[in-house]
Order: structure tokens, then sequence, then C-alpha cells
């Protein structure tokens, strides 16, 4: 195993709050997308549908995550995740200083690519800074970026609007990506990675990538997190694809209303990363993990019968289905990054792509499952979609503990 150095107190935090800030940005960027699609439709001159459609080339560039993801594993983290931003910043300047449909299309891809490339290099870098034992706790706090993208990205953006245009806010974060990416360049320390990380000269060589994959697919505890992450994100994208239609139709609530609740849905990201990084470590990788989908699968499984009630109710019971699948997702993400140390960023990339396919998945699931317009089949089966992802987490139970009883993986990727 290779022995990790705790840094001293202040370069750690502050080298942690530069990752920190540059993702805020990053994924700021990236989820303004969502509530500003009508807008962005008429910047490009193209209708709601023809936008959306655009946008799902983010999300095809996921699935480029086995190519992309054990980059930073050869090159190295900083690199890595400085080059991504990078990207992110001029799809992002691309988008707003050149708006036609052509560049919005190469805009959307880039950042998809921005964004599945950094995630996992950073991850391994925490990683390979931070002891195991406390992985839990900075990871939750760094996934705190990714709700305040959202409470943050959300009114600057609406601000930057109203006052100037509707390309202002991407160009605003272009320069504080940017600006990221200069950050983690110049002061981020290089991080110890572990013994037998790949060498320059493999990195996109296709025999190597295949040798690389043959090996890490051979690894029992990476195929369960792959199926686990898999599920996991179908459960959530089942119900959540049509949920807004769901509860407009259900308590005949105004546009602005139903904005003014997604509201409480960023809350409680926020609120399940702060109580992973309080929780995690505290109560164990996996037992947290567990407790999170458990609570997703009752919470979905309650809504039918329970949001008709109020419209507080509805949106308190879909609050915590997302607290259940963040807690469980983020406490996740430290098990990913022990599994193969010499391998963090492959692993948690392949999880990513697990995610992905999943969100796929529960997207096409949902939307063609609603031509019935019963709710209670999508929440029936994402509550089966979730206990089948505890089915495949619970399967690395005796891996986990092995690591957690040294203090981390041995380093080969095999199981105890």
């Amino acid at each position: 195993m290779t022995q990790q150095q705790t840094p001293s107190p202040s370069p750690f935090w502050r080298d942690m709050g530069v990752i920190f800030m540059a993702r805020l940005w990053l994924s700021a960027g990236g989820r303004i997308v969502y509530p500003f699609l009508g807008v962005l439709a008429t910047g490009l001159g193209l209708s709601v549908e023809q936008t959306g459609a655009l946008v799902t080339l983010r999300t095809i560039a996921g699935f480029a995550a086995p190519i992309l993801a054990p980059l930073s594993d050869t090159y190295g983290r900083r690199r890595i995740m400085s080059i991504s931003l990078i990207t992110g910043a001029a799809t992002f300047a691309l988008l707003a200083l050149v708006p036609l449909p052509p560049v919005a299309a190469l805009s959307f891809l880039g950042m998809g690519l921005a964004l599945t490339t950094f995630g996992p290099a950073m991850y391994a870098y925490i990683g390979d800074r931070v002891p195991y034992a406390r992985r839990g706790t900075i990871t939750g706090l760094n996934e705190l970026a990714w709700a305040l993208a959202w409470l943050i990205g959300v009114p600057m953006s609406t601000w930057l609007m109203l006052r100037f245009s509707w390309r202002t806010p991407w160009l605003a974060f272009a320069v504080l990506t940017a600006l990221g990416a200069l950050l983690v360049q110049t002061m981020l320390p290089p991080a110890q990675t572990p013994a037998g990380t790949s060498h320059p000269q493999s990195a996109l060589d296709g025999r190597a990538l295949w040798h690389l994959w043959h090996t890490v697919w051979r690894i029992p505890t990476v195929r369960w997190l792959f199926l686990g992450a898999f599920f996991l994100s179908a459960a959530i994208e089942t119900p959540f694809i049509v949920y807004s239609v769901w509860l407009q139709d259900l308590h005949a609530i105004s546009i602005a209303t139903l904005g003014f609740a997604s509201t409480f849905f960023g809350l409680a990201e926020g609120a399940a990363e702060l109580a992973s990084a309080l929780f995690t470590d505290r109560l164990g990788k996996l037992t947290s993990v567990a407790l999170g989908i458990l609570l997703l699968a009752g919470a979905v499984a309650a809504l039918p019968w329970l949001a008709g009630r109020s419209l507080t109710i509805a949106v308190l019971i879909l609050s915590l289905s997302i607290f259940g699948l963040e807690f469980g997702l983020v406490s996740l993400l430290p098990i990913a990054s022990e599994a193969v140390p010499q391998q963090r960023a492959a692993v948690v990339g392949l999880v990513g792509m697990g995610l992905q396919m999943g969100r796929t998945l529960g997207g096409f699931l949902g939307s063609w499952l609603w031509q019935w317009e019963q709710f209670a089949i999508h929440t029936s089966v994402a509550a089966m979609f979730a206990i089948s992802s505890l089915f495949c987490i619970w399967h690395i139970r005796h891996a986990v503990q092995y690591w957690e009883e040294r203090g981390g993986n041995t380093g080969d990727g095999h199981e105890p």
C-alpha cells in the first residue's frame, strides 16, 4: 500500500478550496442550461425541443469516460484537471460569442467532455492526497460545489440576464472557469500517485487501453460498483424525468411555483453532501451508501400515496429522495477511488459511466412509461432499481471491510 502523507493544514485546505471553486464554476456553466433552456432556445433561434436535442450531446459525451478517465492516471491529475477546465471555459465562451446551432452543438459536446474528464481526475487527486479514513469527509465537502453550482449559478445567471443579456452568464462562467484552471495549475502541488500507475506512452494506445479495461473489469469489486451506480442512477431518473408534469397535473401549479419548488431540491443536495462530510466516515462508507439507497427507495415508493395530500408533502418527499440519492452516491465515491489505487481515475470514470448509462435508461424508460400517466408505475420501477443497486453494493462489503481495517486498499485491487 502506498503511504499517504497528510499535508499541513493550511496548504491542504487551500488546495481543496482551489479545487472546490474550480469545480463550482465549471458545474455552474453546465447546470444553468436546464432552467434557462427556453431562453437559450430563443437566443439560438431554435425550438425548445431542438435545443434539448443539442443538450443531449453533453450526455452522450459521458460515454467517452473509458477513454478520457484514465488520462490523469498517466499524465497527472493536475494537468488533466487544468485542460478540462480550459475546455469548459472555451465551450462556455463559444456558446455566448457565436450563438449558432452548429457551434452550440460543438459547445455542448465540449461541456460533456470537460465534465467527463475533470471529475475522475479530481476524485483521483483527492484519493491520492487524502487517507481513506478521512476521504468521506473531504469528498462530501467537495461535493457541496455541485449543489452550490445550482443555488448560486441560477440566481446569478438570472440577474446577469436581466441586467445584460442571455449570453452574459456563460461569458462570466468562462472567465471564472479559466481562472480556476490557472489556479489549479499554479497552486496545486502534484499528488503522490501509487506505484504501478500507467506510463505516458500507454495513455492513448488502443491495445494498452483495452488491456487496462480488461484487467480492471476482471476485478469483482469494480463490476459491482459499476452495476450499483447504474441502478442507482436509473432509480432517480425514471420518476424525475416526468415529475414536473405529474406535479403540475396533481396540484395544478404554475411554472413559477414549480421553479420555486426546485430550490428545495438544490437545498436537499447540499444537505446530503454536508451530511456525507459529517457522517460517512463515522458511520462507515458502505453503511452510509446503504442508508442513502434505502431512503431513496422508501421515498419514491411513498410518493404516489402521500404526495396528493398537499404540495408541501410532495416537495418534501421528492427532496428526501434526492437527499437519499446524493448521500448514497457521495458516500460511494470514496469507495470507488480506493478499489484500484493504481487506476483511481479509471475506476471513478467507469462508475461515472455507469451513472450516465443508468440516467439514459431511466430517461427513456420514464418517458415511455408516461403514456399510461400512472406515476405509481414510475415509482415502483424506481424502487426496484434502488433495491437492485443495494444488492450490488452489498456484494463488496467484505472488500470494503478489508480496506477499512487496514486504512485503505493494499494496492493490488484483488479481493480479500
